[in-house]
């Protein structure tokens, strides 16, 4: 566990994590979290950091994934990245007070899908934030009284449409709507939370582009900003009067084939009208059934060693892995792309026999439409 920073006597407790997918990943249909909360309702994702999460103030993280049950008859495209109705129960239980819906996939199954996902946060308590503004490249806030401290909302998906043509209900966020938007919650007195869908898959450090703009909405007057999509692990730091997670990587997210997807951990948070005043983090690592645990001693040192030497990176204006030329950053990405595809071809090779033959099949379509160019992940 890492402490950093300093004590103020007026704060409040944000705990914060990075993607929840309640779902399943396309190649993990029929054998991910969202089968294991249908066949057992008993079963909680959350039940090894519960005590975390519910002794936090308020308590945050990004919803990847619809609520809203599939027909009983459908392939299983109609299933990837969409969680059963009642995995809402699993969220409520374990004190989740807010649930950014701005990413790449909530809009993934349609409209009539984020309809169902944010009716049901709202009938068991739970706030929806990062839905869009009225103006272009703005965001709804989402104003919330905490301890008597007002504090506002705000969620941005920087990442391409995926899946759909159409005007999302979520923010897509440009850079002078953003700012606008921290300068007016600060202007109404307001301690301002950005979560931001932005970045690369499997990269583990941001890009120049991405350390600017999370920089520059500390400057515009942002407290916490909180990064997540590479479903990895990136580096965070203080800056101005704030802090800032590029990437907060998976809370919850069946992708069993890279050892860096299942690193991770929670950011807890104090917060007060001066700044972000202390944070700690938690190390987590997720298990078999692709649940967050308590990291081991050697796991958590491994975690912290990744954290503290990503720091000291964003820290040197020179030569930083934050500040790398973009002609190498792009091909930090080629490369990060082609290992987590090639590991999950051979996943899915070697469980074959685990699969149903009809997701077996759909799975081995879209490889062979992947390899003459008609589908691209």
């Amino acid at each position: 566990m890492g402490v950093d920073g300093k004590r103020s006597d007026t704060r409040i407790r944000i705990v914060a994590g990075g993607d929840v997918m309640l779902g399943e990943h396309p190649a993990m249909v029929g054998r991910g979290v969202g089968t294991a909360i249908l066949r057992n309702r008993g079963f909680n994702p959350f039940a090894a950091i519960t005590s975390l999460l519910r002794q936090a103030d308020l308590s945050l993280a990004n919803l990847e994934c619809a609520l809203s049950d599939w027909p009983r008859f459908c392939l299983p495209s109609h299933r990837e990245c969409r969680a059963p109705a009642l995995a809402v129960e699993t969220l409520t239980e374990v004190g989740f007070g807010a649930l950014a819906v701005a990413n790449n996939h909530i809009q993934q199954h349609g409209k009539s899908a984020v309809g169902e996902t944010l009716a049901a946060l709202s009938r068991h308590g739970i706030a929806a934030f990062g839905l869009a503004g009225e103006e272009p490249g703005t965001c709804r806030p989402l104003d919330m009284d905490i301890q008597g401290m007002a504090v506002r909302l705000l969620g941005y998906s920087l990442r391409p449409r995926q899946h759909f043509d159409h005007q999302p209900e979520y923010a897509e966020g440009t850079p002078e709507g953003i700012f606008a938007d921290i300068e007016a919650g600060c202007a109404a007195g307001a301690i301002v939370l950005v979560s931001i869908h932005w970045g690369d898959e499997y990269v583990a450090f941001p890009s120049s582009e991405q350390v600017d703009l999370g920089r520059g909405m500390i400057d515009a007057g942002c407290t916490l900003v909180l990064g997540h999509h590479p479903h990895v692990m990136q580096g965070w730091e203080r800056y101005g009067r704030g802090a800032i997670f590029y990437s907060l990587g998976n809370l919850v997210f069946d992708m069993p084939w890279l050892p860096e997807c299942r690193q991770t951990f929670l950011c807890d948070c104090m917060l007060s009208s001066s700044g972000c005043e202390e944070v700690v983090i938690h190390p987590l690592v997720l298990d078999g059934n692709h649940c967050p645990q308590p990291a081991t001693e050697a796991e958590s040192r491994e975690i912290m060693d990744f954290l503290d030497e990503a720091r000291r990176e964003l820290a040197n204006p020179t030569g930083s892995s934050a500040a790398v030329h973009d002609d190498e950053y792009r091909r930090a990405v080629g490369a990060a792309l082609a290992r987590a595809r090639s590991s999950r071809n051979l996943y899915f090779l070697k469980n074959l026999h685990r699969y149903r033959l009809d997701v077996a099949a759909e799975l081995i379509g879209k490889f062979m439409m992947r390899r003459v160019g008609l589908l691209h992940d």
